[in-house]
């Protein structure tokens, strides 16, 4: 076969003088054939597009040299042909000039260095081969990728890449080829959000045509100010309230039964409301409740305070540099809505230029690459001197982590003290929240709601402060561990070392979490430590 070299045995290619081609053509089918055999080896096949798949032609681009590239004058030879040594030199002048803008724009694409054909052949047979093909060759680059859509607004040819990466990622979880243990967490957290933390219901008259949909995030870090901007709604408006979940955590695990369902009780919760706008606090909400209700209107809490007027509140600075999450790339009426109540406020709002880039968040590739995104995360910190003003509760929880000076709007608006230096822990959020929601419960339905009773909640626990950081890194809550040491108590299953702590495991359906303690009546806690792997038991 002339177009990619095969013979009638498998797994046998002709190239070259053997098949008559001439000196130049023959050079230039033997790079053609390296790639085939290449692609061949990964998945089983032969067929390659026609075009030479490891250049990036954008119609209409001119490739850019490489920044700070010097190229030498051309080569001119002493003869009428050029000598052996004339032809190196004039050919080593190329500088491979790709388009690179992708790269130049995001920290992963350009730590991983794969042009997006180059990526798109890598999913594709990570997918679709069956072994000895397949080699996983791009499963921890499809998991870092942060999915805020900035590889698409640079591309020359608006090709996205966080498309294919999320594509690939609901086609792993569809194969059952996904790594849980990368999205474990915040699918836990969704199950939360669409279970015991659920609360849907119309405002004090009983009926609303605006729904309030703060976001997980906000609850759980800012609890007080999601009340009195849901009360400050409610008076204007007439404005019911959802706690609940938009379901990004299972869009961005790829895991599409997850979101189907989660998307089906926001569906029902407001079908019962008779709503028809629903006002957003979190962008990231925005951008996947269009996608649930796109008859409805979906508008920014930030929009409404624009026109509305902000009731009060300060800010602690006169000066802060905006930081536009990435889930605001295509909303530009909140943007701006942001800056004007910045000036209502006498904040002097400062502009971080470029362009909108991921605080490190999106796509929840924290575990996915963690050495990646606390360099992503240290390049969003070190961008501007200045405090950061945010209007994203993950934003601010990644930049609070980070150690950056940064202020949320709402709380600056309708309660600063929750703009505070340290942000709640795991069981802090989880209780914020269900004591929000027991409140409305109470004040707007009239019943009492009380959290499910755990036989180790009475479970003591004595953590110093570098065990408290480290269980907030490896993202284990006290819930963990106050089960973990019930379980291993009432079961006498634990080792003791030499010192006499005792050292014990909780074995969940993906994450395995390990403690080493002190037991008594407050249970000193030594260490923790968690990993994707489970340990199966034999013998007595």
């Amino acid at each position: 076969n002339s177009f990619d070299f095969s013979c009638e045995r498998k797994g046998v290619f002709l190239c070259g003088e053997v098949t008559g081609l001439p000196l130049m053509e023959s050079m230039a089918s033997s790079r053609r054939l390296s790639r085939i055999i290449e692609a061949y080896v990964q998945t089983g096949r032969t067929e390659l597009p026609s075009e030479d798949r490891s250049i990036v032609r954008c119609e209409g681009h001119l490739m850019p040299p490489p920044e700070g590239a010097e190229l030498p004058p051309a080569v001119k030879p002493e003869g009428e042909l050029f000598s052996k040594t004339e032809v190196k030199d004039e050919a080593a002048r190329c500088l491979g000039c790709v388009c690179n803008e992708c790269f130049s724009a995001c920290e992963m694409l350009e730590k991983y260095k794969k042009t997006p054909a180059k990526l798109s052949a890598d999913i594709c047979t990570d997918s679709n081969t069956v072994p000895p093909f397949t080699n996983c060759e791009a499963t921890r680059q499809t998991y870092s990728c942060m999915q805020c859509g900035r590889c698409k607004e640079v591309c020359p040819t608006g090709v996205s890449m966080g498309d294919l990466f999320a594509f690939s990622r609901e086609d792993r979880h569809r194969q059952n080829k996904w790594v849980p243990g990368m999205h474990d967490f915040w699918l836990r957290e969704l199950e939360f959000m669409g279970s015991e933390g659920f609360f849907a219901s119309a405002g004090k008259s009983g009926k609303s045509s605006y729904v309030f949909f703060p976001g997980c995030k906000l609850s759980q870090t800012m609890p007080e100010t999601t009340e009195k901007a849901w009360r400050y709604l409610d008076e204007k408006l007439s404005c019911g309230i959802i706690l609940g979940c938009c379901g990004i955590p299972a869009a961005w695990a790829g895991a599409k039964p997850l979101l189907d369902k989660n998307s089906e009780l926001l569906a029902s919760a407001m079908e019962q409301l008779g709503a028809e706008r629903i006002v957003c606090a979190c962008l990231s909400c925005v951008k996947q409740l269009k996608s649930i209700f796109p008859e409805k209107e979906i508008i920014t809490i930030y929009e409404l305070l624009s026109e509305l007027g902000v009731p009060g509140g300060t800010f602690p600075v006169q000066k802060a540099a905006v930081f536009d999450p990435c889930s605001s790339r295509y909303e530009e009426n909140a943007r701006s809505a942001v800056r004007k109540i910045a000036g209502d406020m006498k904040l002097e709002a400062s502009e971080l230029g470029g362009k909108i880039k991921c605080c490190g968040n999106g796509g929840h590739m924290y575990l996915a690459n963690p050495g990646l995104y606390d360099k992503i995360t240290e390049a969003r910190v070190s961008a501007s001197e200045d405090p950061y003003l945010v209007y994203c509760a993950n934003c601010y929880e990644v930049f609070k982590a980070a150690g950056k000076e940064s202020y949320h709007v709402l709380p600056a608006i309708f309660s600063p003290k929750e703009n505070a230096p340290i942000l709640p822990g795991l069981d802090s959020k989880r209780n914020n929240h269900l004591e929000l929601k027991a409140m409305l419960a109470s004040e707007l339905k009239g019943e009492s709601f009380s959290p499910a009773a755990n036989p180790w909640d009475g479970v003591s626990l004595s953590v110093d402060e570098a065990v408290a950081l480290e269980m907030e890194k490896k993202l284990i809550s006290g819930a963990d561990l106050r089960e973990l040491i019930y379980k291993a108590e009432e079961n006498k299953d634990y080792f003791i070392n030499a010192e006499g702590v005792r050292i014990a495991c909780l074995v969940r359906e993906v994450v395995t979490v390990w403690c080493s303690y002190v037991p008594g009546d407050t249970n000193e806690i030594k260490s923790v430590y968690s990993h994707r792997m489970h340990f199966l038991e034999e013998g007595n």
